[in-house]
């Protein structure tokens, strides 16, 4: 891989990672853990994209099975 190259790929993983840092994000708590997500306009677009991920449904499912209360809270911490 010539130099030229390598440095085209950091130019744009740089400007990835500045794009994706510049995203909207919300920080979604569930109890005592906490999910970082980004590509969201709102606290509830934030709990709803959360809710979709099979891992999530485990863990509430897994929380209420226990008799926990489950409370779960959305705020934004950047953009």
């Amino acid at each position: 891989m010539s130099v030229e190259r390598i440095n085209k790929h950091m130019e744009r993983e740089k400007n990835r990672k500045a794009q994706k840092a510049a995203q909207p994000a919300y920080e979604v708590s569930v109890n005592d853990n906490s999910f970082k997500v980004t590509g969201v306009k709102s606290e509830k677009e934030a709990i709803d994209k959360l809710s979709k991920w099979s891992a999530f449904h485990n863990m509430i499912n897994k929380k209420k099975e226990n008799d926990e209360e489950v409370n779960i809270e959305a705020k934004k911490i950047q953009g």
